[in-house]
């Protein structure tokens, strides 16, 4: 029987990685830091497969996109450095993740590009899964990876059930299976980001860490929707996944650290057996 053996919640701003960071590398270092610290724990637990759940990968109206493909590659440059990464997918656990939403009436769609399998089955890394997977590279030769992008067109109780449906296939399997929440948080803290600032943004990072601080991450569907609005997050929806796919699970919370740097907040968790 399958296992998940860890789960995260890890930013994913580009800077974060020191090699692609140019003159911000300071901005980030106590993030930096607690995501090598919380990603060395993974590592150890010698996982099969990893499953991210990102807000920046295939955006669907209406439809969160379940990657079907062989492989998921990407790189990121800055300056003259340059970063790529590329891994396996999971197209077993893809399928019967598909499949069985498809059945509970879950609003999802399988997604490939290119060959429909093979190398040239190949779809582009967005950021949100390349920095936690970056931080995991020495694993691209021994993990497979299913990549899933929740959309924001349903109910919050409709993806906290999705979650519990990975969690019953990931059963259903021989595996052990980590999953990451790839999430930064509220994108209103400062006057200078694209959003402005608006109050918002601390109430909802605040809220997210005390439910993460308590170890109570079910509590992150009963955040007030009009914060959710004013603050901005993209973390939210990854949260819920992640947090109906722990419920039959031992794991605790471990908080490790929380900073807005700049226009948005970064938090940092794991989720490990005690």
């Amino acid at each position: 029987m399958g296992d998940i053996v860890f789960a995260g919640i890890i930013p994913h701003d580009l800077c974060i990685i020191e090699s692609l960071a140019g003159e911000d590398k300071n901005l980030f270092i106590k993030t930096r830091a607690s995501i090598e610290q919380v990603t060395k724990k993974f590592i150890e637990e010698k996982p099969d497969v990893i499953i991210v759940l990102t807000p920046h990968g295939l955006r669907l109206r209406n439809y969160t996109a379940v990657y079907t493909t062989e492989y998921c590659s990407g790189s990121f440059t800055s300056g003259n450095q340059c970063e790529s990464l590329t891994y396996k997918c999971s197209k077993a656990l893809s399928e019967n993740i598909l499949l069985s939403s498809e059945k509970e009436n879950i609003s999802v769609v399988g997604c490939n590009y290119g060959a429909l399998e093979g190398p040239h089955s190949n779809i582009a890394m967005d950021w949100g899964t390349f920095v936690p997977l970056w931080f995991l590279k020495e694993l691209q030769e021994t993990v497979e990876v299913v990549v899933i992008g929740p959309t924001r067109d349903t109910s919050l109780e409709e993806l906290e059930l999705f979650g519990k449906i990975i969690a019953n296939e990931i059963e259903n399997t021989d595996k052990r299976v980590g999953i990451i929440a790839s999430a930064d948080q509220g994108h209103c803290h400062s006057n200078e980001g694209p959003y402005g600032y608006n109050p918002a943004s601390k109430i909802y990072d605040s809220f997210i860490n005390k439910c993460l601080k308590e170890d109570n991450l079910k509590d992150v569907i009963k955040v007030n929707k009009e914060i959710v609005e004013n603050g901005k997050p993209d973390s939210l929806w990854q949260m819920v996944i992640l947090s109906g796919a722990l419920r039959k699970t031992d794991l605790s919370a471990e908080f490790m650290s929380y900073e807005a740097p700049t226009y948005f907040g970064m938090t940092v968790a794991g989720f490990f057996r005690r």
